[in-house]
């Protein structure tokens, strides 16, 4: 492939009991790319299981995850371009970003009545990126930066979903609630040696 690219992805849905039950998503994908010191790695995963507990009442778990890495030479100068178009300036040989993230969710969901339905959840996200880029900080010095932000939120709701005759008319309605807790630490460290902290 050009560049060194490649993407491979695939998906399966499977029944049990002619209903349709676990769903599973992939992708793994590479690439050199057109520039040197610009690798990235990137993997996606998605899956969903479904479990009909009673006729009324029924259970749903989900998750998303990706992971990723690249390389990437932050900055390059008019005069540099001008000479490689595709080259990078040597201080930023170094540069990078790491990227993590999850979630999972859970899902109950239970019919009251024919025209009332009861949708209740809980879920959590998980999610880390470190980027280090290097710029100047004066008109001959270079610094490498990192910058790290660790998210974390968890959330529970619930939903009312049902249909009701006012006046001679129906009319369909939906009432619901949701409560989260979010947490974003950031650090950043300046004047790396080569993604490292001194």
């Amino acid at each position: 492939a050009e560049f060194g690219t490649y993407d491979a992805q695939g998906a399966i849905g499977l029944r049990i009991d002619d209903r349709p039950r676990l769903n599973l998503a992939g992708q793994v994908f590479h690439t050199d790319s057109f520039r040197a010191q610009s690798e990235t790695d990137r993997a996606n995963f998605a899956g969903r299981y479904n479990l009909a507990i009673t006729d009324r009442l029924d259970l749903a778990l989900s998750t998303r995850l990706h992971d990723s890495e690249a390389d990437g030479a932050a900055r390059i100068t008019r005069a540099q371009f001008g000479v490689d178009p595709f080259g990078i300036d040597p201080r930023t040989l170094n540069d990078a970003a790491d990227k993590s993230f999850g979630s999972f969710r859970a899902d109950v969901n239970s019919s009251i009545e024919p025209n009332l339905r009861l949708l209740t959840f809980a879920y959590n996200t998980q999610q880390k990126f470190t980027r280090y880029f290097t710029r100047p900080v004066t008109a001959t010095r270079f610094l490498q930066r990192e910058e790290t932000y660790d998210r974390d939120v968890y959330g529970l709701g619930a939903n009312l979903n049902g249909r009701a005759a006012v006046a001679g008319r129906e009319l369909d309605f939906v009432v619901g609630i949701e409560g989260f807790n979010e947490i974003t630490e950031f650090q950043f460290f300046d004047g790396l040696d080569f993604q490292r902290r001194v």
